[in-house]
């Protein structure tokens, strides 16, 4: 579970790990590495948008339990 964020804990809950989106270019290429493919995987941002295209970009990366918010 992760929370894209553009300004870092605004939109986080317990137990999300945050990864500002501004940040891409560190966390992205290793995002398989951090989340389970056949375990749930919930994205949240504070309006909803990005938190749809990041859970889109996440399924073409072979992660399909992925819940947008």
């Amino acid at each position: 579970m992760f929370t894209i964020s553009k300004l870092g804990a605004q939109a986080s809950l317990p137990n999300f790990q945050v990864l500002p989106l501004r940040q891409f270019g560190s966390w992205g290429p290793e995002i398989m590495t951090k989340f389970d493919p056949q375990k749930d995987t919930y994205i949240l941002c504070h309006h909803g948008m990005r938190s749809l295209q990041v859970a889109k970009w996440l399924q073409t990366q072979l992660l399909k339990h992925v819940h947008g918010a």
